[in-house]
């Protein structure tokens, strides 16, 4: 995931940041809608990590989601993951 390898903003422990410097790549994987979420949970359900890129992960799933997702607040992405399971099943 390009996002998550910025050189622009490596430094930037704001994860917004990662976003902002690349807004096409992050409003790609958004327009991808269905696939792209699929795609997306199949990631976190594979693995446990709760990094940078995960959060990206959690923060195009809820765009793509928009009024569909039903979690609360979350810092994590993987919080967000564990939250979504929850209220989808």
């Amino acid at each position: 995931m390009l996002i998550v390898h910025s050189h622009q903003v490596n430094l930037s422990s704001n994860q917004h940041d990662y976003i902002s410097s690349h807004a096409k790549e992050f409003n790609r994987l958004v327009s991808s809608k269905e696939l792209g979420l699929s795609y997306l949970l199949k990631q976190f359900e594979s693995k446990e990590q709760n990094s940078l890129k995960e959060y990206i992960m959690a923060t195009v799933c809820v765009e793509i989601l928009g009024n569909e997702n039903k979690g609360k607040e979350w810092s994590t992405g993987r919080e967000w993951y564990m939250d979504y399971k929850k209220t989808t099943t």
